[in-house]
């Protein structure tokens, strides 16, 4: 027994005790009520009071019993009225979901998927290869991968063409490009070199090469020395990700970044001629494992005695510095796309949310009035006789109960505002392995706020909620989010189906088609989400829906016992003003 019912027996135990006191102050002035009452004649005043008194006495000595099927009753029967009010509160959630769904996921939802994108906002590289763009820039440089892919052009990695300030070529009088020989630091300082005799180490034998002071040729195959690129030009050039990642707004200054790439001393080494011709725009490693033309019996490694460790060392050279080079393009190129996209789909989700939930508001306040107005008449039930009065009446408590809910509409925005920036993300890194549907980009973003609100709820639960209840709401939240899901995943096939029927019986529906699916989708998710929240609650997995059921029974015992209070502080106002009366009265004056 809790410490209220304990201090509420005492306190009652406390008046018993007084009465009682006051009961023997009357004791000398009270008729015996032992006595024959039989012998006093029925009209006799005294006999009726004698009968008065020995009834109240019965009523104030008589035990309280109460059996275990009593109880068993009542306790039943206040079950009984719980479940009446889940049930209650079942129509009300299916109710409140229905306009949920129609307004927000398939209603204002609906319409923030026209700006959505096949593959999402941001191209990936994936999508890229598979010829999905965010944008026409995307697409331009997907046709210039496409180009170079199916016809290579080395000229500008074999000449520095002249741009322009606007990075454009610039043209001689005759329209051929203004070109010049390309020479790198390391080739002309070979030249240079052998001028004066001089030798320089070969960057995969790691021999000395070059011409000798007495004229001597000092390599064993070929008199040239080569500026050889570890990863190769046509290698660098067919990358796709050294097009969708070039820096530029122009094709020519994207082509001058992968140039620049090609030439940079971090991909170039310098190696006997003949070494050279042999790989081509093979891979090092590749070409290095391979047999050689001249004599098959050996590697292209054993042929040319090159050093293992050499050829690693400056394999690794040049693909980790071309990798991070694409990496910090891509992070130069990306990083502003996704800040501008997240922060427009902050902004729709956001609105999509705070929106919703006003409108939702507004349509349950809108049935509220004219279910009442069905009920108990347009202008009766508000005592208003004039039918504009009533109106204006009803059109402000809708507004009003609207215009209570800002601070959940500024909540929900907030909600909305940074689940559509993270869901921006999602989407961008699962495009980053398979392309996503419109329909899928919908779905992440409606699943995500789901997701979010979960986790929100799971791990921050507001003041006063346990941890079983945050995770019971936090199950409800994601159950809801996937029934959302579902319902977007069908609504395609809803709508086709919809659509040839309109078309077939009822041509000029035809156009609605999109209009009534999502209505009906809408309508069908609501109801579900509401009988799934139900089913969680019978299945009680964290307990919580069998507590709240027992937390109110104990709430109806109490208004029980305060009510009986309530009824025993009544009588005993009543019985000790009755008995002040009698002492009054029977006190000498």
């Amino acid at each position: 027994m809790s410490s209220k019912r304990v201090n509420r027996h005492l306190e009652r135990k406390e008046k018993l005790n007084v009465l009682r006191e006051v009961r023997e102050e009357l004791e000398p002035y009270r008729i015996s009520t032992t006595q024959n009452s039989e012998n006093v004649p029925s009209h006799d005043v005294l006999s009726e009071f004698v009968r008065g008194q020995q009834k109240e006495q019965a009523y104030f000595v008589s035990p309280v019993t109460v059996s275990n099927e009593d109880a068993d009753a009542l306790v039943s029967e206040i079950k009984g009225r719980w479940n009446d009010e889940q049930m209650t509160i079942l129509l009300d959630g299916c109710k409140k979901s229905v306009l949920q769904s129609v307004v927000v996921p398939f209603g204002l939802g609906y319409l923030v998927a026209g700006y959505d994108k096949h593959g999402g906002n941001v191209t990936t590289l994936h999508n890229f290869e598979n010829g999905v763009f965010a944008t026409s820039e995307d697409k331009h440089r997907y046709g210039e991968w496409e180009s170079s892919n199916e016809k290579f052009d080395r000229t500008p990695y074999d000449y520095d063409i002249k741009l322009d300030r606007g990075g454009n070529p610039v043209r001689n009088e005759n329209g051929n490009l203004k070109k010049t020989q390309f020479n790198s630091t390391k080739k002309q300082e070979i030249y240079d070199n052998m001028n004066n005799g001089s030798t320089v180490t070969d960057g995969y034998t790691g021999k000395t090469l070059g011409i000798k002071n007495n004229g001597e040729i000092n390599n064993e195959k070929n008199t040239s020395i080569h500026l050889e690129h570890i990863t190769s030009v046509k290698e660098i050039e067919t990358n796709s990700s050294n097009h969708l990642f070039a820096k530029g707004k122009t094709k020519e200054e994207r082509q001058k970044h992968r140039v620049t790439l090609a030439r940079s001393d971090e991909n170039l080494t310098l190696i006997e001629g003949s070494m050279n011709n042999s790989k081509g725009a093979k891979d090092l490693k590749e070409w290095a494992m391979e047999k050689n033309k001249n004599d098959p019996s050996k590697t292209n490694m054993d042929y040319y005695d090159a050093n293992p460790k050499l050829i690693d060392e400056e394999y690794k050279k040049s693909k980790n510095f071309l990798a991070k080079e694409n990496f910090k393009a891509q992070v130069k190129k990306q990083a502003p796309e996704l800040l501008i996209t997240g922060a427009s789909e902050s902004m729709k989700m956001g609105l999509q949310q705070s929106i919703g939930l006003l409108l939702t508001e507004f349509f349950a306040a809108t049935f509220d009035e004219i279910s009442d107005a069905y009920k108990n008449g347009f202008k009766d039930s508000l005592k208003s006789q004039s039918f504009f009065d009533a109106l204006q009446i009803r059109l402000f408590k809708i507004a009003k109960r609207v215009a209570a809910s800002w601070k959940n509409a500024l909540s929900a925005f907030k909600e909305g505002a940074i689940s559509g920036f993270l869901s921006n993300l999602v989407t961008m890194l699962i495009n980053t392995l398979v392309t996503t549907g419109k329909r899928i980009v919908r779905v992440i973003r409606e699943g995500f706020l789901s997701i979010m609100k979960a986790l929100k709820m799971a791990m921050f639960p507001p003041e006063g909620m346990t941890r079983a209840e945050a995770s019971d709401a936090a199950l409800k939240l994601l159950a809801t989010g996937v029934t959302v899901s579902l319902g977007i995943l069908a609504e395609e096939a809803v709508e086709k189906t919809v659509l040839a029927f309109f078309t077939t019986h009822l041509p000029p529906l035809a156009p609605f088609a999109p209009t009534v699916s999502a209505i009906f989708v809408g309508a069908m998710t609501g109801i579900a989400s509401s009988l799934l929240v139900y089913g969680l609650d019978q299945l009680d997995i964290f307990g919580v829906n069998n507590q709240r059921k027992h937390e109110f029974v104990l709430l109806e015992l109490d208004n029980l016992i305060a009510e009986s209070d309530k009824n025993f502080d009544s009588a005993y106002e009543s019985e000790m003003n009755r008995m002040g009366n009698m002492l009054a009265q029977l006190q000498p004056a």
